[in-house]
């Protein structure tokens, strides 16, 4: 069976680095700095931008939505590329089991700096995946359930747990130091001049 190329995996072009960076710039706003502080940070995601940039312009679609690991638009591309290359990607399967506190599924996660307990990688794929996931991964292994877990949907795991963990630690960041300015605010308010 030769495998279809997707159509929509011929061609992907990403905006210009300054367009990019006119984005983030609009999008750090939200964090209401002063127009000489906006400018050094428009100008500092204009230089992340570009290398970014450099390192990603020649991937096509499917490797570009790799490695961002971009879950949505990798099912998309499989949905169009056809049955064979959906398939291929449910066979590279690692073995989960929720009574062991150690089986392949998590070293994976835990290679890519995610270690997370049998309920955290079931919530995790439930929740990214839907329950259906699950359902498709069971398996029936010396009268045990075990669940065969496609590569793709743990790494997509992984990207996502990371994801809002960093999420949560810039806003954390941001809440200590907009806490730390009004402190210094009220003492300075209290300090006879």
């Amino acid at each position: 069976m030769k495998r279809k190329k997707a159509k929509v995996a011929q061609a992907i072009s990403l905006p210009a680095p300054t367009e990019i960076a006119k984005i983030a710039a609009i999008l750090s706003l939200s964090l209401r700095r002063s127009p000489e502080k906006a400018i050094d940070h428009a100008i500092r995601l204009l230089f992340r931008t570009t290398l970014r940039y450099n390192e990603l312009h020649k991937l096509g679609l499917v490797e570009l939505a790799e490695k961002l690991g971009d879950l949505p638009v990798l099912d998309l591309i499989a949905g169009t590329a056809g049955e064979y290359s959906n398939q291929a990607r449910w066979v590279d399967t690692l073995e989960f089991d929720r009574a062991q506190n150690d089986d392949p599924a998590r070293q994976f996660l835990a290679e890519k700096g995610v270690r997370l307990k049998a309920p955290g990688v079931v919530k995790n794929i439930r929740c990214y995946y839907g329950p259906k996931a699950l359902e498709k991964c069971k398996r029936i292994k010396n009268r045990k359930e075990v669940f065969a877990i496609p590569r793709f949907i743990l790494e997509g795991v992984a990207a996502e747990v990371i994801s809002r963990d960093r999420e949560k630690k810039r806003k954390s960041y941001h809440k200590r130091q907009q806490a730390k300015l009004e402190a210094v605010k009220k003492n300075l308010q209290k300090s006879p001049v």
